[in-house]
């Protein structure tokens, strides 16, 4: 009696030290910070751009006025838009996926709670036993002492140690099997939390990994030029025509109907920030002063101006580049006269391709 006595102590001690060891990575776990939100704050940072437009805060009404530049515009707003739904969509997608995260650690939490209270609670249950065992034996111990001092007593007190031994063996067998179901939710427990752990590993390398949408980097480059476009329509060209390595001049002679040579052809080379059109004025009739007016191929007119001057029998206009699209043009000639009405000189007709 007395050995399995000292068994079930020894016993008892390793459950013990495996419940405190049990308990310390318990509290180690519970000391890890998740990096969730320093990851997501990078993500945001990386994908929302705002994208200035103080460079066309000020021609606004000349970009109303102005057809290309109306057009421009718009292409503008709508990728301006599109940029916009797209860095919403991302920012929705990565806030769902730490919403996800934080779900998990917050589960996790609360399983590491359970199991601590378990731990405490199969703690106690071990200690109870053990003081149990203690006082059961000190009770056998001073029932033998009674058994070689009063012979008289010792059926009375095997009984009473027999229904002592059974009492021990009945709660030895209950205490077995709580300790069991108690270590059976542990270990359920236990799995748990290595599971949510791995989720929230995933959940942490998903965000890690999360690319930005493929087209967001090309649709700012677009904005970008789309901006320049605009800012450069309006810039005040350069008179300077003594730089004719960098400024090419096109000549344009007026359209005449019998010769009906086709459209003049214009290439712009790329780097080229002006050009210069050089219309050659029909006839020995000088006005008071000159103006012309420029029509794109749907009719519209997109630009025009009544303070030309003529040098000899050719007048020089000098355009931004980036003013011209690839497309059909029609330059209409008018001159003034002392009377102060226009009357209609030449018009030339030529094609636009940018390289």
């Amino acid at each position: 009696m007395d050995n399995k006595l000292d068994n079930v102590l020894v016993t008892d001690l390793e459950k013990l030290e495996k419940l405190e060891k049990l308990e310390n990575g318990l509290n180690t776990k519970s000391d890890e910070k998740s990096t969730i939100s320093d990851w997501l704050e990078e993500k945001l940072f990386d994908a929302i751009r705002v994208v200035s437009l103080e460079k066309i805060a000020k021609i606004n009404e000349q970009i109303d006025n102005h057809y290309v530049a109306s057009i421009v515009y718009k292409e503008l707003k709508r990728n301006l838009e599109e940029r916009e739904n797209l860095v919403k969509e991302f920012k929705a997608k990565l806030i769902s996926t730490y919403d996800k995260g934080q779900a998990f650690a917050e589960q996790k939490k609360l399983l590491e709670v359970k199991l601590e209270k378990l731990v405490s609670k199969q703690k106690d249950c071990l200690k109870e036993y053990q003081e149990g065992v203690q006082e059961l034996e000190e009770e056998v111990t001073e029932i033998d002492n009674q058994i070689s001092e009063l012979e008289k007593q010792i059926v009375e007190l095997q009984r009473r140690k027999s229904e002592i031994a059974e009492q021990q063996e009945v709660r030895l067998k209950d205490q077995d099997a709580t300790q069991l179901e108690l270590q059976s939710q542990i270990d359920i427990l236990e799995k748990d939390v290595t599971t949510l752990q791995k989720q929230h590993s995933d959940i942490e390398e998903e965000i890690k990994q999360m690319p930005p949408p493929e087209n967001l980097t090309a649709l700012d480059g677009k904005i970008e030029d789309l901006i320049h476009h605009i800012c450069s329509i309006f810039e005040t060209p350069t008179t300077d025509l003594t730089n004719k390595e960098t400024t090419p001049i096109f000549q344009l002679d007026p359209w005449a109907t019998e010769e009906n040579q086709g459209l003049a052809q214009i290439l712009i080379p790329v780097g080229a920030k002006q050009i210069i059109l050089s219309l050659h004025t029909p006839g020995d009739k000088i006005f008071e002063r000159y103006g012309a007016e420029l029509y794109s191929s749907n009719g519209r007119r997109v630009w025009n101006s009544d303070k030309l001057e003529i040098n000899g029998r050719t007048i020089v206009i000098t355009f931004n580049s980036t003013f011209f699209l690839s497309d059909d043009y029609e330059m209409r000639l008018k001159g003034r006269n002392s009377e102060r009405s226009y009357t209609p000189i030449a018009e030339y007709y030529f094609h636009v391709n940018k390289k």
